[in-house]
């Protein structure tokens, strides 16, 4: 009995100590998005990070020559706006990093101005999660439509653009899905994931 009784309480033992590992906390990944508005040489940088710690921006031509760097000391959030006024037109890279790795966005710098602008963007550390942004040069309406790896219309739904709109969709579910934007002109822009 006291043999029974003592392997039960090591196999008690055993299984609060797994219990314990599972409960320790795993570290957040960053969420880092680079936005630019319709036209404008200003990028903003937007991080968000589970916890304080320094983070590294770095500015890159397409050479991969280091224009720009600045480090931010603990921190967990920001947006950061970064002028591309004086920069030649072309492609740069911005460059995230922080203890999680490091996140490298490739953007194209243009002085000629755009009348519509559409991007949607996955949301790092939040499963099924995208984020859909518009922006355009005139007041305008769009019409947002998501269909799911069939084509069937799974949402839809009109919103005034005023400048700039943005929204999270939650896609849960969906292996891949498509969305559609068109404005009142009939331009449709299409992304499958």
């Amino acid at each position: 009995m006291k043999k029974i009784s003592l392997v039960l309480a090591g196999i008690m033992m055993s299984a609060l100590a797994s219990a314990k590992e599972i409960d320790k906390p795993v570290p957040a990944a960053s969420s880092v998005v680079v936005t630019n508005s319709n036209g404008s040489s200003l990028f903003k940088v937007h991080y968000h990070s589970g916890k304080e710690q320094n983070v590294r921006i770095t500015v890159l031509d397409k050479e991969g020559n280091e224009i720009f760097t600045e480090t931010l000391q603990k921190t967990n959030r920001f947006i950061r706006p970064y002028n591309f006024r004086e920069m030649e037109e072309g492609q740069y890279v911005i460059r995230v990093e922080d203890e999680n790795g490091k996140v490298v966005e490739k953007v194209n710098f243009s002085k000629v101005k755009v009348e519509k602008w559409v991007n949607i963007v996955k949301v790092i550390g939040m499963e099924n999660k995208f984020t859909l942004m518009v922006s355009s040069s005139k007041k305008d309406t769009v019409t947002i439509s998501i269909f799911d790896q069939e084509r069937n219309l799974v949402h839809s739904e009109t919103r005034e653009v005023n400048k700039t709109f943005a929204q999270m969709y939650n896609v849960k579910g969906m292996d891949s899905f498509s969305i559609e934007v068109a404005d009142s002109n009939g331009l449709v822009k299409s992304m499958t994931y």
